[in-house]
């Protein structure tokens, strides 16, 4: 049993080390580096009344998690006052854990503030052929089907926004999901990297992490202001990725069926008070299109190049209570509405003829929803896999649209993918620099009908958590090994575009060409 003199030892022996703490902080407060102050417009209410008059900031207090201590030294304190019997018994642990979170808090934002300073004198000055580079509009949503659209084939659903982009753009017709996982499918669009190159991690290995370089970092870091519009499900906010601004949600849940009860402004969390007691009022809709044109109408009148990425959630990952046909019909064409209205905010801003638009889907369609797509001929000659593998699992639809560029009414059969983005963008941008290793090749020359890029690795993807899948392609061929099997099968897709003859024993020197570049 300790001794008062013993608890008062360890109550002082931690108070001195709280107060080192404290006096390295205000050490690192001092620093001659100056948090850089964003350029980006204020919060959209400011601008434009689009949120409702009775949104209001929320009250409920965000604790940094106990597991989650950025700070080494502050985890090892915070170990030190779980441990101790004597703070427990002086009901000083309490207070102390709360010191250790807000000093943590301080020191992240410090910490976070001195390297956008630091980014923020790097960045490029958008001078000469680089000042002429047009805006960049990606808009991605969740899951479609390869034939989910009128311009790729479908006959039911009707998408008229996105025919007339194909009708004004370049149709993508080979072009690939990162994975048929939304997190792996991101991962991949958002690092410009295969499947292969995500960190080892025992869950949630597809978050993307602090020190990933991304498509919003390398365009901001370009000189392009950036933002973020949609559902947002990452460990951490976009504002830690790249966007200087965003507004959306964090997670499925809180889109509460289109008509939310909370959205995320930038740092700050508004109660939609209208929504409050599953009341539908405001949509989600609504709310992101009306913070886009506030932000857009902003940069537009800076005349400043910007990147904007609206990423529609059209199917929940949630079991869904209909899977119909037409539910999922109905799903396809809110999301095609909802992408009219951004282009029309661009032709009301006469932005158009100077913004590069990116429409695609994240992957293809769920499980949940196979019975419906099947019904609906969503992957037209393509087919759904219960391995996630198959061309219906990672062929997606994807347009392009950049006027005076591209020409209108065109195609491409060139191999590409989610992966390729990064470097395009980079390429359209003028920039400067961008991330090194990656996978994906920039796909310009192929959109302005010059030669593409050769591919220097083959098309990677993997499905599943402990046991995985893997699927590479080259050329006309595929190779499947599914979860669970130590063989390959293999498909030569342009002419079986159904995966339904292996032939694998037919072509053991494709087989070991793809086992060796893997």
């Amino acid at each position: 049993m300790r001794t008062s003199s013993g608890l008062l030892g360890v109550v002082w022996g931690t108070a001195i080390l709280l107060a080192a703490v404290t006096a390295f902080l205000a050490r690192v407060g001092d620093s001659p580096y100056e948090p850089h102050a964003s350029d980006q417009p204020q919060k959209f209410a400011q601008e434009k009344q689009a949120l409702p008059p009775d949104v209001e900031p929320s009250q409920k207090r965000q604790p940094v998690a106990d597991d989650e201590f950025k700070s080494p030294l502050l985890r090892g304190l915070r170990q030190s006052i779980l441990e101790s019997e004597a703070f427990d018994k002086a009901e000083l642990s309490d207070s102390l854990l709360d010191q250790l979170r807000d000093a943590d808090h301080l020191l992240a934002n410090i910490r976070a503030e001195n390297m956008a300073a630091l980014r923020h004198a790097n960045r490029q000055v958008r001078v000469g052929a680089s000042r002429r580079s047009p805006n960049i509009v990606l808009i991605s949503v969740d899951r479609l089907g390869w034939a989910d659209l009128g311009a790729f084939g479908q006959q039911t659903i009707k998408t008229p926004h996105l025919d007339r982009l194909a009708r004004e753009g370049i149709k993508l017709t080979r072009f690939y999901a990162g994975g048929a996982d939304l997190k792996a499918a991101r991962w991949c669009l958002h690092t410009g990297r295969a499947a292969s190159r995500v960190p080892a991690a025992r869950v949630d290995k597809f978050r993307l992490r602090e020190e990933q370089s991304t498509l919003a970092e390398a365009l901001w870091e370009s000189g392009y202001v950036t933002s973020f519009f949609g559902l947002w499900e990452n460990s951490d906010r976009p504002s830690a990725h790249g966007y200087e601004n965003w507004s959306g949600f964090l997670k499925q849940t809180e889109l509460k069926s289109g008509f939310p009860e909370v959205i995320h402004v930038d740092s700050a969390e508004l109660k939609i008070v209208d929504n409050a007691n599953n009341k539908h009022v405001h949509s989600a809709e609504r709310l992101l299109i009306g913070e886009l044109s506030a932000w857009l109408g902003q940069a537009a009148r800076q005349k400043r190049q910007f990147f904007a990425h609206v990423a529609i959630a059209a199917f929940p990952e949630t079991s869904p209570s209909d899977t119909s046909a037409a539910a999922y019909r109905g799903s396809v064409e809110a999301a095609d509405a909802t992408i009219g209205k951004v282009l029309q905010e661009l032709d009301d801003l006469n932005l158009t003829s100077n913004t590069c638009v990116i429409a695609l889907a994240e992957t293809g369609p769920s499980r949940l929803w196979q019975a419906a797509a099947a019904e609906l001929r969503s992957t037209g000659p393509l087919q759904l896999a219960e391995h996630g593998l198959a061309e219906g699992n990672l062929r997606v639809p994807a347009i392009i649209r950049w006027p005076g560029r591209i020409r209108s009414e065109t195609e491409t059969t060139e191999l590409l993918g989610a992966w390729d983005l990064l470097p395009t963008c980079c390429e359209v941008a003028a920039a400067m620099r961008q991330p090194g290793r990656l996978d994906g090749v920039s796909m310009s020359a192929a959109l302005t009908g010059g030669k593409q890029t050769r591919r220097s690795g083959l098309l990677y993807w993997e499905h599943g958590q402990s046991d995985i899948g893997q699927a590479v392609r080259f050329d006309t061929w595929k190779g499947v090994r599914a979860a669970g099997n130590r063989t390959m099968m293999l498909f030569d897709v342009e002419l079986d575009p159904a995966e339904k003859t292996d032939r694998a024993a037919e072509s053991p020197d494709v087989i070991k060409r793809m086992i060796v570049k893997q």
